[in-house]
């Protein structure tokens, strides 16, 4: 058959010589790229061959955006036509794909001509359409407006081979196209013309292979094709082309007694596709790492993860992938169970050694064509010897029958032993008939596989072991084991000699106790560089060698310096430079690998005089690297904590330029790197910056809360003045005059109205606060009863500059009154404001269904109260006045409610008289029951006096607790050791800190011997737990039952406590001990 788009046959059925043809080998070479992009082009089928253009007029203008879409109640000559046919009409005008072919004519019965089948195929498969006027075929006339429109199709469809002529200068447009001709069309947009079969007539086998593909035209594929047959056509294509391209599964077996093949119906993304397996109702577990794909990745076997495929219905299901992308994803088939189906002797020696345990290995065969996975106890053995053979069946899978040939009576190279073995279940058998040789001697080595006992590709640490498989043959080929006996030993040698490898580095072993001996391979020292080594193994006359290869996969042999993101200036201290290191396979070395590499005095570190290195108070000695390989390069490296692998810089000592150089060095290794650190001036107060917002507006007895952060020159925040390396404060220098800084209060005299800063007192007008006690502190700003209706607070902080004798200390006459300033005002609602006041619940969220979940007792302090539980939430109210500001008021709540109290209860507490604003504050709070959602409701007295509600919605769920964060207040502390032996250890991280996923908040702090473990009450849902690392000084550091220190060894020292959650989180602080 040579048909091309249409075949040639059909040119019998009008007695013409060309058709829409041109040999299929031409079509095929000329339209295989397009052809391959059927799948996406189809979906522009139905908008060619639905919206054809009447061979009588000019294309209709396509429907624009804002024209409604029509229907099929649209057209009169579809009334009463079949519903199913109306409604797949419908379906392609919704998507745009047809039109009529007039407002209120579709023309159902009306023939597609060759015109529009020029256009179809042009528009399914992408080709490029030009705006030719004049066409290569004389039949087709471009001044003929009836024809004009189609000469651009006809033409690109010719370009690409897919439509010919019916002669060399004739296309007859306007003739019809029969159903067999659109399904060859069809057929081979689907991609399937290869499915093909010859048949008479010629379009049988088109026919045949559209209907299989979801395309049933009929059986007579000489009719002409009508619009009603497109309709037809073109919906059950948009369907099945919906499909085509798509990732099926086509098909699943057992492949093995442990392994199941699937088939794809294309290449699958192996790093996305996943595969779940059944039997019947039941979960099959696969080992998903041991899953191999075929080169084309449209096969795949799973491997069943401690089981195997036994008699049953099995189903495969296909996951993982887009479900857009998918179409089948399961396939079912039947297994049965593993049977032996042949069993073999290996050896084609006729002679055996002598020996009380010779072993000749059989190989049983399942129905896989693979070694049978059975037990030797699924086999019974007999042999011709006084004594019973027996079956062993090796770690590497191979079955041997081992019986005792040195048997009295014996006589060597002449007596005979036969051996017959079979399966228990299907009593497959094999029987061979021995001579007994000589005793054995080894005549010949082999070296397998290499196995590195650290899991990984090479050996890289002092201790680490390769085991390379060693199989040892006696003069007969049998195979040689300890009890078999050898007249001859081999040996092992290893080249190059190395300083990691000392004197023997391999020896000849049973490393896992099979009975038969390997090379065993052990570093002596860490690798500080990567090489391969060479084990030759001598015995018999023969030799074996294999490869271990050694890499030094955490040893720096190449460093970079990162040059600071932040400024450094004169006076800083605690800085930290970025070491950055790589292996010599250019992998990147970790933090704690930079640290191992620094405690081996691989790093070689100088920096400049400005530049000071060594511990501080609060990065003590003992939280960088000391007692390394090279004591000169002792202090320089963080030990633990965000910095770990950073250089410290205790100090930067002056303004200018810091150097900063690193080298490694030894072992053909020559690498280094340096940088030049800009050192600005001492750092000054510039400016003042809001952290948190003070409300504008509040009811008496209210208080507002605003934090301010000074910043300096560079737009860092700053706390108080720098001090140099001996610890004096550096003079700031303005105009040649030492000048200090300080925060001037100006507040106006308004009654009812207290300010305090950080909660150490109320401050008056005109107080001059230091740095260090305004910047980053909390303000309260306090209302009590005495406040006027309508009155207003004004308050400013003044940064000022002043002369002073030295910086930080008193200061003299005023340079700057106001470097900057920030000025704010608080005003007390009028009656009106008051009575405009818009309230709401703030958002509660979701709470733990506490008090259901039986972790602790109902009694238990985790949940008896809610106005204490830390898995209780507080109720506030807030308040917007009529402009969206948020106002501040006071907490009184004097009810509050919930409408499913079996799923969130509630509970009121009222507080001590406030010392600023001389009232109660009236809170309530509310704690999970169980699962389910509620409305809580708070009554309040409002600012005008009335008694108001709000209601919000909050969720208990029984998802368990899950740490979000953990920290600590200070990365290290420093205590005497009578105030750290026999303390709480969360005493001594310092405000340790255990946050929720329901945003609750467990803080255990307080002052020696006193304060609250509260991370430790809630054990059963927080489950934080301690490691004491990197001692120093104390032989030992223990924790006992209620996390209590004991020290061991030593009154002064140093170690490192990190807090772990479950899910991994940690914080750290390094604990420094004084006599």
């Amino acid at each position: 058959m040579s048909g091309s788009s249409w075949n040639k046959e059909q040119t019998n059925l009008k007695n013409k010589t060309h058709d829409i043809q041109g040999g299929e080998k031409k079509v095929m070479k000329k339209s295989l790229k397009v052809i391959a992009t059927a799948t996406l082009a189809f979906s522009m089928f139905a908008s060619v061959a639905m919206a054809d253009t009447p061979a009588t007029t000019t294309p209709a203008t396509t429907t624009s955006a804002t024209t409604a879409v029509k229907t099929s109640k649209d057209f009169t000559d579809l009334v009463g036509k079949d519903a199913a046919l109306l409604a797949k009409i419908d379906a392609l005008l919704a998507k745009g794909f047809m039109d009529g072919k007039s407002d209120t004519a579709f023309d159902i019965d009306g023939n597609m001509t060759r015109a529009e089948a020029a256009k179809l195929v042009a528009k399914i498969f992408g080709l490029t359409v030009g705006t030719e006027t004049t066409s290569s075929f004389k039949d087709v006339d471009g001044t003929d407006a009836s024809q004009a429109w189609a000469i651009p199709f006809i033409e690109a469809a010719k370009k690409a081979g897919i439509i010919d002529g019916m002669t060399d200068t004739t296309f007859a447009p306007q003739d019809n196209v029969t159903l067999g001709q659109l399904a060859t069309l069809l057929v081979k947009g689907f991609g399937k013309a290869a499915d093909v079969k010859t048949t008479s007539p010629w379009y049988d086998g088109y026919l045949d292979v559209a209907k299989a593909n979801g395309v049933d035209l009929g059986t007579d594929g000489a009719k002409a094709a009508t619009r009603a047959d497109l309709v037809t056509g073109s919906y059950a294509a948009d369907v099945a082309f919906s499909s085509i391209g798509k990732l099926s599964v086509l098909s699943a077996k057992a492949a093995g007694a442990t392994t199941v093949e699937v088939k794809l119906s294309k290449a699958a993304d192996t790093a996305k596709a996943t595969f779940t397996l059944k039997k019947g109702a039941a979960d099959v577990a696969l080992d998903a790492a041991a899953a191999k794909w075929s080169d084309d990745k449209k096969t795949v076997t799973l491997k069943l993860k401690d089981s195997k495929v036994t008699a049953g219905s099995y189903t495969v299901t296909l996951a993982g992938v887009d479900a857009a992308e998918l179409d089948k994803t399961t396939a079912t088939f039947d297994a049965e169970n593993e049977k032996v189906t042949k069993i073999e002797f290996v050896s084609a020696n006729d002679t055996i050694a002598k020996s009380d345990k010779a072993r000749v290995q059989v190989q049983p065969t399942n129905q896989y064509g693979e070694a049978a996975s059975f037990s030797a106890g699924n086999y019974t053995v007999y042999a011709t010897t006084p004594d019973a053979a027996t079956l062993s069946k090796s770690d590497d899978g191979k079955l041997y029958v081992i019986l005792d040939t040195n048997y009295t009576g014996v006589i060597p190279n002449n007596s005979q032993v036969s051996i017959n073995i079979y399966d228990n279940d299907q009593h497959i058998s094999a029987t061979k008939l021995f001579k007994v040789g000589d005793v054995p001697y080894v005549t010949k080595v082999e070296l397998g596989a290499v196995t590195y006992k650290n899991g990984k590709e090479a050996l890289s640490l002092a201790g680490e072991k390769a085991i390379v498989k060693l199989t040892q043959y006696d003069q007969y080929g049998g195979v040689v084991t300890k009890d078999t006996g050898s007249a001859i030993t081999p040996t092992v040698f290893v080249t190059p000699y190395a300083d990691s490898l000392g004197n023997t580095p391999a020896v000849i072993a049973d490393d896992n106790n099979d009975n038969t001996d390997d090379v065993v391979f052990t570093l002596l020292k860490d690798v500080d560089k990567t090489e391969e080594f060479t084990v030759t193994v001598f015995g018999g006359g023969s030799q074996a060698t294999a490869k271990v290869k050694a890499s030094a996969s955490k040893v720096a042999s190449k460093v970079e310096v990162l040059q600071p993101s932040t400024t450094f200036a004169y006076g800083d201290k605690d800085k930290y430079v970025e070491i950055v290191a790589y292996d010599e396979a250019g992998n990147k070395l970790t933090a704690d690998d930079i640290v191992d590499n620094a405690k081996a005095g691989r790093f070689k570190i100088t920096t400049s005089s400005n530049l000071v290195l060594g511990g501080s108070t609060d990065v003590p000695a003992a939280m960088l690297v000391n007692g390394s390989a090279d004591a000169t390069q002792d202090n320089k490296i963080v030990l633990t904590g965000p910095n770990k692998g950073k250089l410290h810089i205790k100090k930067v000592d002056a303004k200018g330029q810091g150097n900063v150089f690193v080298a490694i060095y030894g072992n053909g290794v020559n690498s280094n790197a340096q940088i030049n650190i800009p050192l600005a001036d001492v750092r000054y107060p510039d400016s003042i910056r809001v952290v948190t917002e003070v409300a504008a507006k509040a009811v008496a007895t209210a208080k507002t809360k605003p934090k301010y952060q000074v910043f300096d020159q560079y737009s860092e925040k700053i706390t108080g003045f720098s001090t140099d390396s001996a610890g004096t404060t550096i003079d700031i220098l303005s105009n040649n005059k030492v000048v200090t800084y300080d925060v001037y209060a100006d507040l106006s005299a308004t009654a009812g109205f207290k300010v305090s800063v950080d909660g150490t007192g109320v401050i008056a007008d005109n107080a001059i606060l230091p740095i260090s006690a305004f910047s980053d502190k909390e303000i309260t700003i306090a209302t009590d009863g005495t406040a006027v209706v309508g009155s207003t607070f004004d308050f400013k902080f003044q940064l000022r500059k002043s002369e002073a004798t030295h910086t930080g200390q008193a200061a003299g006459t005023l340079i700057d009154q106001s470097v900057a300033n920030l000025a704010r005002k608080v005003t007390i609602l009028t009656a009106e404001e008051a009575k405009n006041l818009t309230y709401s619940l703030n958002a509660l969220g979701d709470l733990f269904n506490t008090r259901d979940d039986a972790t602790y007792i109902a009694s238990h302090a985790t949940e008896v109260d809610a106005t204490t539980s830390k898995l209780a939430k507080e109720v506030v109210v807030s308040a917007k006045d009529a402009a969206g500001n948020s106002v501040a008021i006071p907490k009184t709540i004097t009810a509050v409610t919930s409408d499913v109290y079996n799923f969130a209860q509630v509970d009121k507490a009222t507080s001590a008289v406030d010392a600023l604003t001389g009232v109660v504050d009236d809170k309530a709070y509310v704690i999970g029951y169980k699962v389910g959602t509620a409305n809580i409701t708070a009554y309040f007295k409002a600012a005008n006096g009335e008694a108001k509600s709000v209601s919000g919605q909050v969720v208990v769920k029984n998802e368990a607790n899950r740490v979000e964060s953990i920290s600590v207040g200070s990365a290290s502390k420093t205590y005497t050791f009578a105030q750290a032996n026999g303390e709480n250890i969360y005493h001594l991280m310092n405000k340790l800190t255990v946050k929720n996923q329901y945003g609750n908040e467990f803080k255990s702090e307080g002052s020696f011997g006193a304060g609250s473990d509260v991370v430790a009450l809630y054990d059963n849902y927080l489950q934080v737990r301690y490691t004491i690392t990197d001692l120093t000084g104390f032989t030992s550091v223990t924790l006992n039952g209620t996390n209590q220190v004991s020290l061991v060894g030593a009154t002064s020292g140093s170690f490192v406590v990190t807090a772990v959650a479950p899910n991994g989180k940690t914080a750290t602080t390094t604990v420094v001990v004084t006599p």
